[in-house]
Parts: C-alpha cells; structure tokens; sequence
C-alpha cells in the first residue's frame, strides 16, 4: 500500500503541530517536531520529517524512527487509525 504525497507542513499546521523547519538539530529541508514516541522526554524538537519521502526520525532515539505516515500521524496526532487512513488518501497497489 502507498499513500499519495503528503503536504506535511498542511498536515502539521491544520493540527496545530508545532514544528520548525530549521536550527541546530534540522536536517536541510526536513521539519521537525517534538518527538511523539519521547513525549515529555523530548525537549525540542527532535523528530525530522523528510517531507519529501514522509520517512521520519528522532535524534534521541534511534528505534523512533520509520517510513510509515500512519505511524507517525496515529501517534502524533493522537487519532484513530481509520482517520489517519482516510486522511492520507489511502491507495492499494
């Protein structure tokens, strides 16, 4: 299954997810969010979202880190799967 692409900052600001799209830990052309696996334990914004590929990672913790939108959006948006599906435009290959 794939997803279409995906306009992260949209996504993001429609949400109202903070994130930054530069400074010390901010790949080039990634932005970046506080972690939704670290929760609490991230104090900045340590989750890159590569908006091209919708690959993602934390820099604190390497297991944090993956190529599913899904994953990312359940956990950082704090929805139901269904919804995240619905919202990504779910097509079957």
């Amino acid at each position: 299954m794939t997803f279409k692409h995906l306009d992260w900052s949209r996504i993001l600001s429609e949400h109202r997810v903070e994130y930054v799209s530069e400074g010390a830990n901010v790949k080039r052309g990634n932005l970046n969010v506080r972690c939704p696996f670290c929760g609490t334990d991230d104090p900045s914004y340590h989750m890159g979202i590569d908006p091209d590929t919708s690959n993602w990672a934390c820099w604190r913790n390497p297991a944090h880190r993956g190529k599913n939108p899904a994953r990312l959006l359940i956990k950082l948006l704090n929805i139901a799967p269904r919804r995240v599906f619905d919202m990504l435009g779910q097509v079957e290959e």
